[in-house]
């Protein structure tokens, strides 16, 4: 589907002419419907195999509890594919960030609230990721302001870079503090260990109870479906992704799932935010299925690890990643019962039960039997 509005050419600072709630997005609550799920990813087989993550960690499911009902403290980190792909949305990305970041800030004057961002890109480029560590809203506004697309040029980009780098941020622990990331992306991590180092920093977010809701952009391919929708899944997050219904932007793929609600980015937002701070708008699913937890040595730390530095508030400085990944094989994770399964369940039971009542009564009307031959023989030498 073509373009409506003319793509924007990506710029330092805020577009005046732009205004807030322009982009349409879907969601998808995967941990809410478990069977839509599987059924996702049994489409995005291909895609799946063409990353190397093995199909056990699709399994995983998010942790039951991550922080208190009412949190006092809200840490968000925004991270963001600034590549040149993502030029026709970004500055409406920005506007729309800049104006949720306010409202949250506004509606929830009793939390304390902060805001960090990691924009990257791929090996090559001006930079592979660049971070600013958590600060309050207007400083956050003012540094997001400052960042436009350029770069890339093929598909797969450093986004497992990138969510390492948003693990470094200084987040919040405790019980108190609700963890969020947005990830905005169009492209998958490239195939093979840097799939699986994404797969590993998706699991350290979740030991650490921090819930992904990633934000896919136009064009987004089937990889990058299916590792966004893992990342929502195991952390508790939602899947969120632009449409076609605003005219901006290219064409939009459509997710695999079969059917979802347009609403605003900004109401789409604001509603996963609510929901993290205990408000109406999101709704709270209770599982039925166990929880499946990852495996151990996804959370293992790399073998050389290198720290590197949170950036300061000043220009962009270039920061190429050259950090080894760690390649991982996951043991494969039993898997959760299905609806068929608990009906075969059910009917075992109710035919074990209804074969010891069967066996109860007969072994009852023999013991009768046996007595009324017994009083019948009594009578009769009775009568004798």
């Amino acid at each position: 589907m073509a373009s409506a509005v003319a793509p924007r050419t990506a710029r330092a600072g805020y577009d005046s002419a732009i205004q807030s709630s322009a982009l349409t997005v879907g969601t998808v609550d995967d941990n809410a419907d478990p069977a839509g799920y599987r059924k996702a990813i049994k489409r995005l087989a291909e895609a799946r195999a063409e990353l190397g993550i093995p199909d056990s960690v699709y399994e995983v499911t998010p942790p039951k509890h991550r922080h208190a009902a009412k949190p006092t403290a809200l840490d968000i980190a925004l991270v963001i594919d600034t590549t040149g792909s993502m030029g026709d949305e970004l500055e409406y990305l920005k506007v729309e960030v800049r104006d949720i970041a306010r409202k949250v800030a506004r509606e929830n004057p009793g939390v304390t609230q902060r805001w960090g961002l990691v924009v990257y890109r791929d090996h090559g480029d001006d930079y592979v990721t660049e971070s600013i560590d958590f600060r309050d809203i207007d400083a956050f506004v003012t540094m997001l302001g400052r960042h436009s697309a350029n770069g890339g040029g093929d598909e797969p980009e450093a986004m497992d870079a990138a969510l390492a780098a948003s693990n470094r941020l200084s987040w919040h622990e405790g019980d108190a503090t609700a963890r969020m990331v947005f990830l905005v992306a169009d492209a998958p991590s490239h195939s093979g260990s840097p799939a699986r180092e994404f797969t590993r920093q998706v699991m350290r977010h979740r030991a650490d109870g921090t819930a992904i809701y990633p934000v896919a952009g136009s064009g987004v391919s089937d990889p990058a479906e299916a590792e966004l929708r893992l990342a929502a899944r195991a952390t508790g997050g939602q899947y969120i992704f632009l449409t076609d219904h605003s005219g901006i932007g290219g064409s939009h793929a459509a997710p695999k799932v079969d059917q979802y609600t347009v609403e605003s980015l900004h109401d789409a937002m604001l509603r996963m935010i609510r929901g993290e701070l205990g408000k109406p708008g999101k709704v709270v699913v209770t599982r039925s299925e166990p929880e499946v937890e990852p495996d151990p040595t996804l959370l293992a730390p790399p073998a050389e690890p290198v720290a590197e530095p949170v950036r300061e508030p000043t220009p962009i400085f270039s920061t190429l990643d050259t950090r080894p990944v760690l390649a991982v094989t996951v043991a494969p994770a039993e898997a959760s019962p299905g609806p068929w399964d608990e009906l075969r369940d059910r009917i075992t039971a109710h035919f074990l039960f209804a074969s010891s009542v069967a066996l109860f009564m007969f072994a009852a009307l023999g013991l009768d039997a046996l007595l009324a031959r017994r009083r019948r023989l009594l009578r009769a030498l009775n009568d004798r």
